[in-house]
């Protein structure tokens, strides 16, 4: 929870800058989204990976005290966030409901 509530925003904001830059508001929202949801698998992945390798490295902490977990903190966060937000600039859609159909 605590990880979510420190990556979640930081997924958000890289994952806005990344569609600004690249087209503008609309496509701006679709990589925020993405940004959000490669934090969000970013906080999965850490959480159960770093329990495991680290045991004793007091993972659930803010900052970890084992240098390798702190690494595979921000390693995951970094990758995740923009593979997921990256991919989000170009497959994923937004679109109000009965706006491409006839209706």
């Amino acid at each position: 929870m605590m990880h979510g509530g420190m990556w979640l925003p930081a997924g958000l904001c890289g994952g806005l800058a990344l569609g600004l830059g690249l087209d503008g508001w609309r496509r701006g929202l679709r990589t925020a989204l993405g940004g959000v949801l490669g934090a969000a698998a970013a906080v999965a992945a850490y959480e159960i990976v770093a329990a495991l390798a680290f045991p004793t490295a007091k993972t659930a902490h803010p900052v970890s005290i084992a240098v390798g977990a702190r690494l595979l903190a921000y390693l995951s966060v970094a990758l995740l966030v923009s593979v997921v937000a990256a991919w989000s600039a170009s497959n994923l859609t937004l679109s109000r409901p009965g706006a491409d159909g006839p209706g």
